[in-house]
Order: C-alpha cells, then sequence, then structure tokens
C-alpha cells in the first residue's frame, strides 16, 4: 500500500488545522505516525514550504497547495508517484522547482508516471510518452523521436491525434 504516492490534479486537505503543514500532512495518511512525523520536516522543505509551516492550509495559494500536495504524496517514501497535473497552479519559479524536485526523485530510482497537457514539460521530464487519444493510448514516444528538437513532442503528438 506505501509503494503509491498519488497527487490528483487538486488537492484536498482539512484547512483550519492549527498547527501547521506537519500536522496536516501527518493526519492525512495511513501510516505510523512515528516515521511520518521523523519525515515531515525534510519532505516539507524538499517540496519548499518550510518557511510556511505556521500558516493553516487555508492560507495557502493554489501553487503551495500544490506543493503540500505533492509533499503528502512523498511522506511515505513510495516507490512510485503518480501526479495529475504536477505542476498546475505553479508559478515560473515553482515550476522550475517542481521540474528540479521530480528530475532529483526520478534520479534517486522512483518512478514518476505524471498525466498533464503541458507538453512541454512532458518534454523536459520524461523518458517516454503516452499520447491518450479518445480514451485509448494512441501511441508511446520515447525520447529519443523528440530529444534535442525542442517542440518535436508536440508535432509526433498533433501527428497521432490528427492520423
Amino acid at each position: 500500500m506505501n509503494k503509491v504516492g498519488y497527487l490528483p490534479e487538486l488537492p484536498r486537505f482539512i484547512i483550519f488545522i492549527g498547527d501547521g503543514t506537519s500536522r496536516a500532512l501527518c493526519d492525512a495518511l495511513r501510516s505510523p505516525a512515528d516515521t511520518l512525523r521523523e519525515r515531515a520536516p525534510r519532505v516539507i522543505q524538499q517540496v519548499g514550504l518550510a518557511t510556511h509551516t505556521k500558516k493553516r492550509l487555508g492560507e495557502y495559494s493554489k501553487g503551495m497547495l500544490q506543493r503540500a500536495g505533492l509533499a503528502q504524496a512523498l511522506l511515505h517514501d513510495p516507490d512510485l508517484l503518480v501526479l495529475d497535473e504536477p505542476v498546475s497552479g505553479l508559478d515560473p519559479l515553482g515550476l522550475k522547482d517542481m521540474r528540479q524536485l521530480l528530475l532529483d526523485l526520478n534520479h534517486q530510482g522512483k518512478t514518476i508516471f505524471f498525466s498533464s497537457h503541458i507538453i512541454s514539460e512532458a518534454e523536459k521530464l520524461c523518458h517516454r510518452v503516452g499520447i491518450l487519444h479518445e480514451g485509448r493510448l494512441a501511441r508511446t514516444i520515447e525520447k529519443p523521436e523528440w530529444s534535442g528538437k525542442e517542440g518535436r513532442l508536440e508535432e509526433l503528438f498533433l501527428e497521432v491525434i490528427h492520423a
């Protein structure tokens, strides 16, 4: 059960918790509380929320909630991350931070499966892309097919859905 971390496109939290992000993240999961409390500060730092732990989640911006959702997905140290639109609501700095964090997690051996409508992010982050069209997997494309050619993944996508 603890092998998969999930971040929905619109993460939901108990918004009014008095003593900060750590408790909200810990209470939201079903794992040994001591382990989570030990990991929470490191994960909160990892996603860039360390300076905001005294705030209630109701005071967070959309981008900060996205980071908190990722922290929740990472808290139990899963092997597989399933992320739906992980860069939704992030400003350019947050986008850069999220991209680097996902690359770092992948280099640590984590498998990351994410869905996105932002093809340029898939182009930068993915080793393999599956194109879904009308609810079916229309094509799988490996990085060498688009690597080094900015915009090539979008061209391939358009070829597949217009075929």
